[in-house]
């Protein structure tokens, strides 16, 4: 099955507004990093605490096992 990302601002405005602030937390990151939701999940709270716009956090992708680096933009730090 092939997934489609979403991009109307609209839609993710939506579910990010339904989600609670830990999710919508992940939610933003996965929206603004393309990471998979098992690589989000194990972020720590010391990964992302004291964060601004352009630091960045380095994660293992799941499937390829690769360390990755992402910068945070701003809409990622309104929700840490």
């Amino acid at each position: 099955m092939k997934v489609q990302p979403i991009k109307n601002i609209e839609i993710i405005n939506k579910i990010r507004s339904s989600l609670s602030h830990r999710d919508a937390c992940l939610f933003t990151l996965g929206v603004n990093s393309a990471f998979r939701g098992s690589a989000l999940l194990s972020i720590k709270i010391f990964d992302v605490i004291n964060r601004k716009a352009g630091d960045s956090i380095e994660l293992i992708e799941s499937k390829t096992q690769k360390r990755r680096r992402v910068t945070l933009n701003e809409s990622c730090i309104v929700y840490l």
